[in-house]
């Protein structure tokens, strides 16, 4: 049960770890920040690293390639006349 246990924690934490160097939301040394938090405290670190890329993508927030933070809307920015539906039931 204990090995089962330390694979899932493993196995966690290396798809958090994925998650977190593919994420456009952090800079290299917050990657790397986040990398070592979740390996030198697995269940906490991952929980912790996952909660923060969770939140940011539910806010559509991310970091353009020089840094600056933009809405992660496509088209943001630009003249757009995308209609949702929304609430009006699609009329």
């Amino acid at each position: 049960m204990l090995i089962l246990s330390l694979c899932l924690i493993a196995l966690v934490n290396a798809v958090v770890t994925v998650a977190v160097v593919r994420s456009a939301s952090y800079e290299r040394q917050q990657k790397s920040m986040q990398c070592i938090l979740i390996w030198l405290v697995p269940v906490a670190g991952a929980a912790l690293a996952w909660y923060v890329l969770r939140e940011e993508l539910r806010q559509g927030t991310s970091r353009g390639n020089d840094g600056s933070e933009y809405g992660g809307y496509p088209g943001e920015g630009q003249s757009q006349s995308h209609h949702d539906g929304g609430a009006d039931g699609g009329h």
